[in-house]
């Protein structure tokens, strides 16, 4: 009898159990609870995940969304922290604490992260809020000068300086208000010391950074902002003291010495400041990070000699670390240009360690700059692969697609390394440059000012943002920008060079020549302020100045190749190519045998010999060029054209598939293997397809719906072939091939008198001779 009414009991708490699990509001609240306990202990992935299910059986449940706000904070998601509280403040009643703390923590990461109108606007609307709710609101004074401090610092930036100075004034007084409510909060007291800082009030500052250091002898930013606040007042000494008072009251905290060591080097007292490491290098044994902090700190002053001293002295005193000190030294190489020895370095740590993933991506960079583009991307995706979290892996992986024209890639590789770093300067400015080539020119300058935001004084961000101006055609914004770089320095050839890009393309020549000539007088090893005088010459159509231009200044360096390569693409397009044969034939015998650079010089014979029309010597040079470049789509695409020119059909044929193998969406080799196959016996479908996909790929090249044409009247799809032709007629009316295949058309449907029309226009715009022929047979056909 016991037993049964055990069993009774039993069922009856199962059920209600099973009930109280498929009550969403019971539910909901044991997700929050579990929740609490998880974020109470440190566990916030886990809390996360219980308030995610809370809110997952209540959409509209504030307390949970308020709970994953202050989770996401803590686990560093802003934009989920954002989101988690918007809806708290929407769905938390106004009578609820959590409802202003949410508003409270809304406001402060906007503060922290935008300075863009919309937020601002809706800081002030929650700041209005608290106020009105309590005008002795301690976060809404507060938040209300952190709010007009803000403001003010904009105003400053495009010189509205009396706004700016009025915005300081009334930040001063809603921290002294928020000071008056809750005194001695260190928060406040630090931007009120910074905007008075910011108003020239600087005794009051450092008055006010003294005593946030006497409160609290551990926070740094007191120190460093008040450091800041004497030099900048000139006092030299008295900075210093901080420094060392701040090193004396955190003797675990070594930044203060490598603060004081900087100090050193700037007053230029070189001894005191390697006193200074050497007195870090002492603590070794309790600062394990020592000698990587002395090495580090050579190498931001740019004495890489120094910088390996160190390093080799850290492997001395701890060969467990070995490889991260090498690593560090052939940074220093690779800064001094010295890729061989860094290179040698490199090998050596694999051959210790063959699965050192950063060693191998580095052996891959090395690949890279070599120009061995297809191995060292196999290599690098391997690296990114075993270490997916590395943003210089995954920066040079996109270093590696963009060598192969692979923009998307190459695009998506450096986004990925911003996200897992967003201060990865390098990687924002190689994604800036890739938006300013693909001529993406908004985004090139949203990118140019994420870079500036982390570094204001990064010229190359300003370049791209002006190249990015130019793309748009705003070329007075873009001269502007420029200028005022140039006022900053005017010595900067990078700076010069650009103006006079600018000036070339507005066709102020004269303008133009001066800001190449001064670049290239400031830095004669670059040889780009030359090339743009070049440019200049040649935009006024003064090929013979241009040469001479070259000419003048190879005679005074002769063994300069960039001069003598210059000189033969300059013949090139002045249509001197024997002259352009002789320049480039005199490079590739200077050129390293078998590398790169030679296989890309024999490309430019091989395509010189082809504009001259000796089609046998251009092929000799071009299959030398494949020897060296085998997976080059550009000598491949060449090589098979020139085939195609001299009648050898069949391995011309082969070279486009070698091609398309290579590179499947390369239209232009589609589209001359579409052709070739449809004039030569080939598979007219399968010249279709190709020709199909070729349309695809490049809609807008007459050339490609041309073939297209062609082959749809191969096919006997006369409709089809009158359809493109007439569209191609109607876009380029003065080619005369396009009126003649239309009236092959014509006459193929039966329509004479159209057929007649289009060949005697297709005479009218100069034909080919060859051209010009089979239309005057053709007419005479038609009679």
């Amino acid at each position: 009898m016991r037993s049964t009414r055990l069993i009774a009991i039993l069922v009856t708490v199962v059920l209600a159990l099973v009930s109280c699990s498929r009550d969403p509001n019971v539910a909901k609240r044991r997700y929050l609870e579990s929740g609490n306990k998880y974020f109470d202990k440190g566990k916030f992935k886990e809390a996360r995940i219980m308030y995610l299910n809370a809110k997952a059986k209540d959409q509209r449940w504030g307390p949970a969304y308020y709970k994953l706000g202050l989770t996401a904070l803590k686990l560093g998601s802003v934009t989920e922290a954002v989101n988690a509280f918007r809806r708290a403040v929407e769905l938390l009643p106004a009578s609820e604490a959590d409802h202003w703390d949410a508003v409270v923590k809304l406001s402060e990461i906007y503060l922290n992260f935008t300075r863009e109108k919309a937020y601002l606007d809706e800081v002030e609307g929650f700041c209005n809020a608290l106020l009105k709710r309590d005008p002795n609101s301690y976060d809404g004074h507060r938040l209300t000068g952190d709010l007009d401090y803000a403001r003010a610092t904009e105003r400053f930036k495009v010189a509205m300086r009396d706004e700016g100075r009025a915005l300081l004034d009334k930040s001063i007084a809603e921290y002294r208000l928020a000071e008056a409510i809750k005194p001695g909060q260190v928060g406040v007291v630090m931007q009120l010391a910074r905007t008075l800082a910011a108003e020239t009030q600087y005794a009051e500052a450092e008055k006010l950074y003294r005593s946030v250091i006497e409160k609290d002898k551990k926070f740094q930013s007191a120190y460093t902002e008040l450091y800041r606040l004497l030099m900048f007042q000139g006092k030299p000494g008295d900075a210093e003291q901080v420094l060392k008072m701040g090193a004396q009251n955190n003797p675990k905290q070594f930044g203060y010495l490598t603060l004081l060591a900087m100090h050193y080097y700037m007053q230029k007292r070189r001894d005191d400041m390697v006193g200074v490491l050497n007195q870090i290098k002492t603590h070794a044994k309790e600062f394990p990070q020592a000698y990587l902090t002395v090495g580090d700190f050579y190498l931001r002053m740019g004495d890489g000699d120094s910088a390996v001293r160190e390093y080799r002295e850290g492997i001395a005193k701890d060969a467990a670390k070995k490889a991260t000190y090498e690593k560090r030294i052939i940074e220093v190489l690779m800064r001094q240009g010295k890729r061989t020895e860094a290179a040698d370095l490199t090998s050596q740590i694999l051959k210790d360690d063959p699965n050192d993933n950063d060693a191998r991506g580095l052996a891959a960079t090395f690949m890279l700059d070599k120009g061995d583009v297809t191995k060292a991307l196999s290599e690098l995706q391997a690296v990114v692969t075993h270490s997916p979290d590395n943003p210089v892996a995954q920066y040079n992986l996109g270093r590696a697609h963009a060598a192969r024209g692979e923009w998307e890639q190459a695009r998506q590789r450096y986004q990925k390394a911003i996200d897992l770093r967003p201060d990865y300067v390098l990687a924002r400015l190689s994604l800036a440059q890739l938006q300013v080539t693909r001529g993406d020119f908004d985004a090139a300058i949203k990118s140019s000012q994420a870079v500036l935001a982390i570094d204001r004084n990064n010229n190359n961000a300003r370049l791209i943002a002006s190249a990015a101006l130019m793309g748009q055609k705003k070329f007075d914004d873009s001269r502007q920008l420029l200028d005022a770089m140039l006022k900053a320095n005017p010595s900067s050839p990078d700076v010069l060079f650009q103006l006079g890009v600018v000036n070339l393309a507005q066709s102020k020549y004269k303008e133009a020549e001066d800001a190449f000539r001064r670049s290239y007088e400031l830095n004669p090893a670059n040889s780009r302020g030359l090339m743009g005088m070049v440019e200049t010459e040649m935009a006024q159509n003064h090929p013979d100045q241009a040469m001479q231009l070259l000419q003048t200044e190879s005679a005074k360096v002769p063994n300069r190749m960039d001069f003598l390569l210059a000189l033969g693409n300059t013949a090139v397009r002045a249509g001197k190519f024997d002259l352009a044969i002789s320049y480039f034939e005199k490079v590739a015998a200077a050129t390293q045998k078998g590398s790169k650079a030679q296989g890309d010089i024999y490309l430019r014979i091989g395509e010189s010999y082809r504009r001259k029309g000796d089609l046998t010597n251009s092929i000799i040079a071009l299959q030398r060029s494949r020897e060296i470049l085998p997976d080059n789509g550009v000598v491949l695409s060449t090589l098979g054209l020139v085939l195609d020119a001299a009648g050898r059909w069949a391995e011309a044929r082969q070279v486009y598939e070698v091609v398309i193998k290579l590179d499947p969406s390369n239209g232009v080799a589609l589209n001359n293997l579409a052709f070739l196959l449809s004039e030569h016996g080939g598979d007219l479908d399968d010249a279709l397809t190709k020709a199909q996909r070729a349309k695809q790929l490049l809609p807008n090249l007459s050339e490609v719906s041309d073939t297209l044409g062609w082959i749809y009247l191969k096919k006997n799809l006369t409709d089809n072939a009158i359809d493109i032709f007439k569209d191609l007629v109607n876009k380029v009316p003065a080619e005369a091939i396009f009126r003649y295949h239309l009236g092959m058309a014509y006459s193929q449907k039966g329509d004479k008198t159209r057929a007649l029309k289009e060949l005697q226009d297709a005479l009218k715009y100069n034909p080919t001779k060859g051209d010009r022929d089979k239309i005057q047979q053709l007419i005479t056909r038609l009679g």
